[in-house]
């Protein structure tokens, strides 16, 4: 065996951090910690601010969020509660505590196709419906996620009458919606390309009516039929 292929380092693969509603002492511990500890993790970790990402770390959003997204670590005070799971840490954030929230991260995105990226944000003006039922590692047996799902499936909805008729974060619902993107089980469509879509459908009904009255006016006249 060629002794420099044997000694060469092995390429990490590249994941990249969002990080969202964290304070100033909470960016500059990642960062830090992410320097300091990197090489102990098995991919190549970057801070991002926007555009795409594969994992997504928030803070101050742990209340009400019973199950948060498979690629989410949330960061919460001390008291909160729900700092059991590995997704979920406490403030102040500890170094072993992130490196081991993110390992388990590698490890999920690793064995999950459809979590490995986040497209960006929607158009404001989009509309969404799903082209078929979601598989059951993505529902993740999350009611709100199978709520968002059945309203979903119906109709084309936006984000915003999703997140009021399921009565669930628009947060939540966003989360969700880039989730199904990736999957290719989402309908997403521009606002003006429904109003166009259903004025197309309208028209063809209406010179089909039109044609008939003539049409059949033409055969009466012809046999010599006239209205009463």
């Amino acid at each position: 065996m060629n002794r420099e292929a044997a000694t060469a380092p092995q390429v990490k693969r590249e994941l990249r951090l969002h990080l969202q509603n964290l304070n100033d002492n909470d960016l500059a511990k990642v960062n830090a910690f992410l320097r300091i500890g990197g090489e102990r993790l098995q991919c190549d970790w970057t801070v991002v601010f926007d555009g795409e990402f594969e994992v997504l770390m928030r803070g101050n959003d742990l209340h009400g969020t019973a199950s948060p997204a498979a690629a989410t670590v949330c960061l919460a005070d001390a008291g909160t509660g729900q700092h059991d799971a590995v997704e979920a840490l406490a403030r102040p954030l500890q170094y072993e505590a992130l490196l081991d929230a993110l390992s388990a991260m590698e490890n999920r995105i690793a064995s999950t196709p459809a979590l490995r990226a986040v497209p960006r944000a929607f158009p404001p003006d989009a509309r969404f419906r799903l082209l078929r039922w979601p598989s059951a590692d993505l529902l993740q047996g999350d009611r709100d996620r199978q709520r968002l799902a059945s309203f979903l499936l119906t109709r084309l909805v936006s984000l915003d009458e999703l997140a009021r008729l399921s009565h669930v974060g628009k947060p939540q619902c966003a989360e969700f919606l880039a989730l199904l993107a990736t999957t290719g089980t989402l309908d997403i469509a521009a606002a003006d390309a429904v109003a166009a879509t259903i004025t197309a459908r309208a028209e063809p009904r209406a010179n089909h009516q039109e044609f008939d009255a003539h049409h059949f006016a033409t055969i009466r006249h012809g046999l010599g039929l006239t209205w009463r």
